[in-house]
């Protein structure tokens, strides 16, 4: 997902939750409802000036609407560190069999 389709998305679907139209939205944010329609359809990209008057009209931070969902689960230590551990292992497996390869490509020479 581009930045422009994750802000396109977050503020579509802010606006939704609050049972926004686009007009009222751009009436709060002092902005055309060509401007909120151009943003919500990622024909737009709005400034920071604008981002930030959207946020504060849909009742988030500006940053919020910067986040992919991805963002937005919360961090799962457990998780982390389980897949930390997997990939730690698997390099240590990969670097043992480099290593031993070229023992035994040095015992050979």
């Amino acid at each position: 997902m581009t930045i422009a389709e994750i802000i396109s998305s977050n503020i579509r679907q802010r606006r939704k939750e609050l049972n926004l139209s686009q007009l009222t939205l751009a009436e709060k944010t002092d902005l055309s409802t060509g401007m909120i329609a151009g943003i919500e359809t990622c024909k737009v990209l709005p400034s920071i000036d604008s981002l930030v008057r959207i946020a504060g009209a849909l009742e988030v931070k500006p940053y919020q609407l910067l986040l992919d969902e991805d963002d937005k689960k919360p961090f799962n230590a457990a998780q982390f560190h389980r897949d930390f551990n997997s990939i730690l292992e698997q390099e240590i497996d990969r670097m043992g069999n480099a290593l031993q390869e070229r023992i035994k490509n040095y015992a050979h020479d």
